[in-house]
């Protein structure tokens, strides 16, 4: 796992009493606004995208939340609608991963 924080990597691990699955998925909530009124457009192709893959989203004036966002799809989002859009993520692993 890279920590942007302290530009190093780490590695982790499960506890060893879960019997999770050994490839958890990372999911989470992605937010998007438009920094100008003329990127509403934008807004309105993201929010199409979201309603195509099946995500809940939650739309106000210059802001759009998208739930259980994965990994991949956050991803392609950013590539997409990064250069208009300003996109935040956080995805996190279930059952939580811990640091060894």
């Amino acid at each position: 796992m890279y920590d942007c924080q302290n530009d190093s990597c780490r590695d982790f691990a499960y506890d060893a009493g879960h019997t999770a699955p050994i490839q958890s998925t990372l999911k989470g909530t992605l937010v998007a606004s438009a920094a100008h009124s003329d990127h509403l457009a934008t807004l309105e192709q993201l929010s199409q995208f979201a309603r195509q893959h099946g995500y809940p989203l939650r739309r106000r004036e210059h802001l759009l939340e998208l739930a259980d966002v994965t990994l991949p799809d956050a991803l392609a989002i950013n590539a997409r609608f990064g250069s208009a859009l300003v996109i935040s993520c956080d995805l996190r692993c279930h059952p939580p991963a811990r640091f060894a």
